[in-house]
Order: structure tokens, then C-alpha cells, then sequence
């Protein structure tokens, strides 16, 4: 059996499994339950780092199928997975990253059968934290680069607003100039940094 049709074989067998309902209105649903659980996620900061994961881990999917798309290859979704399988498992997803659970399940039980009890509880819950773990991850990456990249800015931002105020309280406006100059310089670093 070629990789091609077992990438199809698994997508049918993920999908015979879910009942489905006419296509534009399960999607319309989808849509509006993945936008209410982001909001719901965003009023804590380990959540908003999950969302953040959630939202990169959608849209490199999203450039590799457009990067798929531009090299001339046919919109097959099958070898598409197939191909982004083997780059990297992580991403193998049909459309949009689970919240938490295995993004497939159907193989990832089929390999822990015959585990036993125990073997069999361990998969159930390493299967319903598989993407909460990847979507931390991939949160805490995004915001560790997002750091690296602006912090210079921001330390001097920091220190301008601090010297700033005590400039105006202290009366020291020999230094007047310290407050103002770290602040511009912050803005230019920044706009560096975003470019």
C-alpha cells in the first residue's frame, strides 16, 4: 500500500467516525465554537499563550498548503498530509489545530491496543492533552521569539516612562534630555524590529 493511500485510509477512518451535518452549517458552527472558546481562553495569560500556540500552529498549516499550491501540485488533501507528515507530525491536521485532543485519533489508539488497562489509561490521557501540549509549546516559542526580538525596545521604553517621572519630580532637568532620547530610541528599535 502506497504512503498516498494510507494517508486516505486514515482520513476516511477519522471521518467515518464523526456523523455529519449539511457542510456550510457545520462549518458556520465550527467557526463560532472556535472563536467563543478563544475568547474564553484569552482571559487568562496560560490561555492566551494556548491561543496564541493555536493561532501558529493554524496558519503554518495555512502557508505550507499555499506553499503546496504554488509548486504546482494538485489540490489533493491525502498527499498534502501525507507530505506534511513526514516534515513534521505535528502539523498533519485536516483544516484547524484541535484545542486539546489528538489531531488523529484513530491511529494513535490503534497503536496503544493491546497495552492493557494501564497502557490503555496512560493513552487516554496522553491523547486528550496531545495538542494542549503542542499548542503550549508552540505559544511559548512564539512569545519567547516576540521577546527577543522587541525587548530592547521595551527596556527602554521602561526607563524612559521611569526617568521621565522622576525628572518631572525631582527637578533634575540637567538630565531632561535622558527620558525623552531613550523613548526615541526605543520607537526606532521597534519599528526595526517590526520590519
Amino acid at each position: 500500500m502506497t504512503a498516498v493511500a494510507e494517508a486516505q485510509a486514515d482520513y476516511a477512518d477519522e471521518t467515518a467516525l464523526v456523523p455529519r451535518a449539511p457542510g456550510r452549517l457545520r462549518q458556520a458552527v465550527a467557526r463560532v465554537f472556535r472563536f467563543l472558546v478563544g475568547i474564553v481562553l484569552t482571559q487568562h495569560l496560560l490561555g492566551a499563550v494556548l491561543v496564541a500556540g493555536w493561532v501558529r500552529r493554524r496558519m503554518q498549516r495555512t502557508t505550507y498548503w499555499r506553499w503546496w499550491r504554488i509548486a504546482g501540485h494538485a489540490p489533493d488533501e491525502a498527499a498534502f498530509l501525507h507530505a506534511l507528515a513526514s516534515a513534521d507530525p505535528s502539523l498533519s491536521v485536516r483544516k484547524f489545530p484541535r484545542w486539546c485532543w489528538h489531531e488523529r485519533p484513530a491511529a494513535y489508539f490503534a497503536q496503544q491496543r493491546g497495552a492493557g488497562v494501564p497502557g490503555m489509561l496512560v493513552g487516554i490521557l496522553g491523547a486528550a492533552a496531545h495538542s494542549l501540549v503542542l499548542n503550549l509549546r508552540a505559544g511559548a516559542q512564539l512569545l519567547l521569539h516576540s521577546y527577543v526580538i522587541t525587548f530592547p525596545a521595551m527596556l527602554r521604553w521602561t526607563f524612559s516612562w521611569r526617568y521621565g517621572w522622576d525628572n518631572s519630580f525631582t527637578f533634575g532637568y540637567e538630565q531632561s534630555v535622558i527620558g525623552p532620547s531613550l523613548g526615541l530610541t526605543g520607537v526606532l528599535l521597534f519599528i526595526l524590529a517590526m520590519l
